[in-house]
């Protein structure tokens, strides 16, 4: 379920035309997209996964002010 999730996140952020989102956009933008329900938390362990993956980079402190740039 985790890597069906991870998966679907990744998709999200690749039909971006932006080079970087916010992730109060990416989260509605991946609800709005799936049927799965998923916690702030488990989104959160999601994207650190794909920061450790070399496939985004994250800044921000909150969630309000965090970025998320494809790398």
């Amino acid at each position: 379920m985790y890597d069906l999730k991870r998966g679907a996140i990744r998709r999200v952020i690749s039909e971006f035309d932006k080079k970087s989102i916010t992730w109060i956009e990416l989260n509605r933008s991946f609800k709005s997209q799936s049927d799965e329900s998923i916690s702030d938390t488990q989104f959160d362990s999601i994207l650190k996964d794909l920061v450790d993956e070399g496939f985004i980079h994250m800044n921000g402190r909150t969630h309000s002010e965090m970025n998320i740039r494809k790398l």
